[in-house]
């Protein structure tokens, strides 16, 4: 059983680094990045557990109505299990958010899959925005609950 909370615990940045690393094949956040972030206040992570042990996290930026994904990552060997989606599933809970707003890489299409399925829709190109390899981003948006 997969139990999602959010991570309260700098400690885990290393683990939440080493998740990213592996699910993406590649460093693509500094530690000091994470860091940085970590004490940004409209910053919050939440992450999947199984019996204690943090699988995958959703990385969140969140000021006042607008919120943004800014990393979301599932370990390889439990991908394609619903976990993403469980993730993703903490966008709920921001009530008073009117929009949220991703990045993805162009080729990945098992993400923007998922994001499409949980009413996201692309609204944008950021050319050359990821390295190694380069490619293109597909800026996607999802409109939340008009309060």
């Amino acid at each position: 059983m997969i139990n999602i909370k959010k991570i309260t615990d700098k400690h885990k940045l290393t683990l939440i680094q080493q998740i990213a690393q592996q699910a993406y094949g590649k460093e693509v956040w500094t530690r000091q990045q994470y860091l940085d972030d970590w004490n940004n206040s409209f910053t919050c992570y939440y992450g999947a557990y199984v019996k204690n042990n943090l699988i995958g996290f959703i990385h969140l930026n969140v000021v006042y109505e607008i919120g943004e994904i800014l990393n979301i990552a599932v370990l390889p060997q439990y991908q394609c299990s619903g976990i993403g989606q469980q993730l993703m599933n903490v966008l709920d809970d921001f009530s008073g958010v009117q929009s949220w707003l991703l990045e993805v890489r162009n080729s990945n299409d098992k993400a923007q899959n998922l994001y499409r399925k949980l009413r996201f829709k692309a609204i944008g190109r950021r050319k050359n925005y990821y390295h190694q390899p380069q490619e293109d981003a597909i800026i996607m948006q999802r409109e939340g609950e008009k309060e």
